[in-house]
């Protein structure tokens, strides 16, 4: 009696933590927008986090960091607005 109850709590989770098979979607990751990212904000990080100890602007690698910064985050954004369909989604201009 107990077994069967805790598989029938088990399913009744499962459906809740789980997506039907005709709801998943097969998605491609924009590795180019991941990369851009992660360094933008790695090295906003590393800028926000170091500036003091290195006397912020006064530093090459404080600067040198704060450009690296800025390019990739807007590198980030331009790729992002400007990728086409890269998670499946249809866009309004590609369903008219």
């Amino acid at each position: 009696m107990a077994d069967h109850a805790v598989r029938d709590a088990g399913h009744h989770i499962s459906t809740f933590l789980f997506d039907p098979e005709y709801l998943k979607k097969r998605g491609r990751i924009d590795a180019l927008g991941l990369v851009l990212m992660v360094v933008g904000f790695g090295c906003l990080q590393l800028v926000l986090d170091r500036g003091e100890h290195e006397d912020w602007f006064d530093s090459g690698l404080i600067v040198a960091l704060a450009v690296i910064a800025f390019a990739a985050l807007v590198g980030f954004v331009i790729r992002e607005l400007t990728a086409s369909n890269l998670s499946g989604r249809v866009t309004a201009a590609e369903s008219a």
